[in-house]
């Protein structure tokens, strides 16, 4: 993606309507008779794609997907029909002015609702009265009639300013658009004279201002085409389209807009002052805005020649943006009628499920006295006049305190706020009283997308995790970006990311939803993530500023809320320094799900190799790669993960937790601070939905399973993390992995790297703290982080901490289906610490026969969660490659 929009809004088309010049009955035609005309918009951008430096493209409220209808006018100019002429006679008139009687005034509405009947997303244009071409039909006697069409000139605007009444039957008023308040001629500085329309204490704040181009045409003469003789114009009427030998669509007019929209942030930062002075934050109010503004009416529709492309239309010149050819527009010529406008602290849209980040709505009075830090708080926005300094006013309870946002900057003078665009003006206020001002932009050269198109799998790059470094924070070598975005209507690992082989009942239904809204669901770190909003379909955050300066980590878990504030899907971001992946060039062992019996001496061996093996230094969720003397164990341990799920639960209290119970490292969950347990979500028929919309809690079912009574779904599904029963191998990576894109949950690589390091002795044990595994001169360590939740076959509902500091449990997407014993228990690579063997022998539970390895292939209970290590794909895309080298 270029950005995080492209362009304004696309909008619903009507198909052209070609009749006869004889009516049903057969019945000739009278003069001047006239043949409807239907319409459509686009709302264009006032940049091109390649001068969009600041700012993203306004929406508007035109661009919403609501049912909402917008009340516009419109202004037709017909040619006045001259006795006397004929097709090989008539000479189009030349256009240069709007003051004439013939300019008439008909209202106008556009559905804001898309009509996608054909898949086109443009929206509907409809006229009252409805508007028709003109055609001339002249009697030649003792020869058939002769048609003449004539060119009607239109050109719209919103708000509407004048109603033009219609009566029961549909007949209006005849208006004259001269005759009117909303018609004005101006007279510039250089003495030229434009016709205008006059938007009268239209502007309050909140209403968007647009027009629309010109476009002149003519009733579609089959027999003629668009011409009447060979010296006519090659005029297409309102913009159509050739489909095939027939034409398909007509009448396009794209809007402009005339207004800045300004969201308005504010931010207190962390001082040793109290910031007593500021408390509460009662209104922001914008000086000096203006009321009225008069826009100049374009005059001429845009004309492509040969270096436009090839047209549409055999024999005419493209008009449309959508043919490559720039739309002109009036400009705003007058601005009168200033007045303070407070901030509007209503939603910028509503009931709009397509773009929900425009139902963010403020909260007032904002408090902030004793405040030790405010994040980003939204404070409301406001429709601008984009060309002049804008003063606004915060007013609190200590006073009234100015800012201003300049109208240009830098020795170019070049425009800070662009009519048309979205800007976000974040206030910094300091605890001494003084504002310092950020005029953010929104587009990708400030947010930086997570979910990029890749070319070599021509998809984007899906994912629940998301790995952010300093690295990937810098903007350049002395600028950073102001945070980051990715696809929020996706989940998981996109269309490519489905289940395989299974007719379970999961979720979503669809490969698409419809978000209203995001939030941070919990962070292991406070004010790691310091935002979070939707913004057209994706979910834009900023970090601590920590993050670039001290190299700060952590994980977040946000997530998608629906209309309801129900949490439809979660993501996982990962906020670290140090991710590598290590490569080992072939790793050989002796396949466990094709062995009579893992061990030493197996009575049948399958002998496999993996190549080209790419594994995570560290575990899903870690802050370092390896324990050293004097730090935290619990940075190397990662987060924990329910098998088949994609949501991760918090660390362990400490690094050596004896206690069986539910009490976690501290967390901050969304608005209500530090906890330290986690919920257990317990009841009779879990399903994958209920993972899904229940991401920071331990699944559990109150029964005993359908199908397998060890785990955390009633009915099991064995492919959730890609791996394929019957074909003993991770066939797909699915949209409930949690690794980050181009990697996966393991299948047999963290066995086969543990079977290599067992049978050359490369490995050692970390002051009891972990084992460092050294294969091809790579060290890569592994904490005994342990789990939760009760191990093998134990069927107690207990979903506490077990064996932490004395085990690690390394699960995969494996599910054995060869033994009786382990049957339908999810694989995992065990480690065991040293002093745990008497005798040369570890037992636990029901364990039989006893572990006589410290790495060891081995079977657990689906329910319980443990740490996950992600390995690499065989190739970049969603389908990784089998690397069997044979058996």
């Amino acid at each position: 993606m270029k950005r995080i929009i492209i362009g304004l809004c696309i909008v619903s088309l009507c198909s052209c309507i070609r009749e006869d010049v004889y009516n049903a009955a057969g019945q000739e035609a009278v003069t001047q008779q006239k043949k409807e005309i239907t319409a459509s918009c686009a709302v264009t951008s006032v940049r091109s794609v390649n001068n969009d430096s600041r700012g993203i493209p306004s929406r508007g409220i035109i661009g919403q997907e609501t049912v909402t209808q917008l009340d516009a006018n419109f202004i037709k100019l017909d040619e006045t029909i001259v006795e006397g002429v004929t097709s090989a006679t008539y000479v189009p008139t030349k256009h240069d002015t709007w003051y004439s009687q013939q300019t008439k005034l008909v209202n106008a509405s556009v559905f804001s609702s898309p009509d996608n009947t054909q898949d086109i997303h443009f929206r509907s244009v409809t006229f009252s009265p409805k508007q028709t071409y003109q055609i001339q039909v002249i009697e030649n006697p003792g020869q058939e009639k002769e048609t003449v069409g004539y060119i009607s000139r239109m050109v719209g605007w919103y708000p509407r300013t004048e109603e033009v009444l219609v009566d029961e039957e549909g007949v209006a008023a005849d208006v004259s658009f001269i005759e009117t308040d909303s018609y004005k001629q101006v007279t510039a500085d250089d003495g030229t004279t434009y016709d205008c329309v006059v938007f009268k204490n239209k502007l309050d704040g909140e209403t968007d201002v647009m027009m629309t181009d010109m476009r002149e045409g003519r009733y579609d003469l089959s027999s003629k085409g668009f011409k009447n003789n060979e010296n006519d114009w090659d005029i297409q009427p309102y913009g159509h389209m050739m489909n095939g030998n027939s034409y398909t669509y007509c009448n396009y007019f794209s809007f402009k807009h005339y207004l800045t929209a300004v969201r308005l942030y504010i931010k207190v930062d962390n001082s040793d002052l109290s910031l007593v002075s500021w408390r509460h934050i009662n209104d922001i109010v914008f000086l000096n805005q203006p009321q009225t503004v008069t826009i100049a009416l374009p005059k001429e529709q845009s004309r492509g020649g040969n270096d436009s492309g090839t047209p549409l239309v055999g024999g005419t010149t493209p008009t449309l943006p959508v043919e490559g050819v720039d739309p002109v527009f009036g400009e705003p010529l007058v601005w009168e009628d200033e007045t303070n406008m407070p901030i509007i602290k209503t939603a910028m849209a509503e009931n709009d499920p397509s773009y929900p980040e425009f139902a963010e709505v403020p909260s007032y009075p904002l408090t902030v006295d004793n405040t030790v830090s405010l994040e980003k708080t939204y404070m409301g926005y406001i429709l601008l006049q984009p060309d002049k300094d804008t003063d606004f006013e915060i007013h609190t309870d200590a006073g009234v305190y100015r800012g201003t946002i300049p109208a240009t900057f830098g020795e170019q003078q070049e425009r800070i706020l662009e009519a048309g665009y979205i800007y976000n003006i974040v206030v910094d206020m300091k605890a001494d009283g003084s504002l310092d001002m950020v005029v953010g932009n929104e587009d990708s050269k400030s947010y930086r997308n997570l979910t990029p198109y890749n070319n070599s799998i021509s998809d984007f790059e899906y994912s629940n995790c998301f790995v952010v470094s300093q690295e990937l924070m810098k903007k350049s070598d002395s600028e950073w970006y102001d945070g980051f975005y990715f696809q929020a209507m996706v989940p998981g690992c996109g269309e490519r990311g489905s289940i395989i082989g299974t007719g379970a009942d999961l979720y979503p239904k669809n490969m698409f939803f419809t978000p209203h809204s995001a939030r941070i669901l919990w962070q292991d770190v406070p004010y790691l993530v310091t935002h979070v909003e939707l913004v057209h379909g994706y979910v834009r955050f900023t970090l601590n500023d920590k993050c670039k300066t001290d190299g700060l980590q952590g994980n977040a878990v946000l997530a998608a809320l629906d209309e309801n504030g129900d949490i439809i899907w979660s993501w996982h971001v990962w906020v670290n320094n140090g991710l590598k992946d290590i490569t080992y060039a072939s790793l050989s062992f002796l396949d466990p799900e094709n062995s009579a019996e893992y061990g030493d001496n197996p009575s049948t061996t399958t002998s496999r190799t993996l190549t080209d093996v790419g594994i995570l230094n560290m575990n899903l969720g870690a802050t370092k790669a390896s324990w050293s003397t004097g730090e935290d164990p619990l940075a190397c341990y990662g987060l924990y993960y329910q098998w088949g799920r994609k949501d991760p639960s918090p660390l362990p209290p400490s690094y050596d937790y004896g206690q069986s119970d539910m009490t976690t490292k501290p967390y901050y969950y969304m608005d209500e601070g530090e906890k330290s347990s986690v919920y257990r979500h317990l009841e009779l028929y879990p399903t994958v939905e209920t993972g899904a919309l229940n991401p920071l809690d331990i699944i559990a079912t109150a029964q005993i399973g359908e199908t397998y009574p060890n785990d955390w779904l009633y009915t099991s599904v064995d492919q959730l993390w890609g791996y394929s029963p019957s074909a003993k191998e991770v066939v797909k990576k699915t949209i409930y992995d949690p690794c980050p894109y181009g990697y996966r949950i393991a299948d047999d690589e963290l066995f086969a790297l543990f079977y290599s390091a067992y049978k050359d002795n490369s490995y050692e044990q970390v002051d009891g703290k972990g084992i460092k595994v050294t294969v091809g001169n790579q060290d890569n360590y592994f904490p005994f982080s342990g789990w939760r939740g009760h191990d093998r076959s134990r069927t107690d509902k207990t979903n506490a901490w077990y064996n932490v500091g004395n085990l690690g449990d390394y699960q995969d997407a494996r599910v054995c289906k060869n033994s009786t014993t382990y049957k339908n228990h999810r694989g995992r690579s065990f480690l065991i610490r040293s002093n745990l063997f008497v005798n040369g022998e570890y037992k636990v539970q029901d364990v039989s026969p006893a572990y006589k390895q410290a790495l060891t292939n081995d079977y657990a209970n689906r329910s319980s969660a443990s740490p996950v290590r992600c390995v690499r794909y065989q190739e970049v895309g969603e389908e990784p490659l089998s690397t069997d080298t044979g058996n």
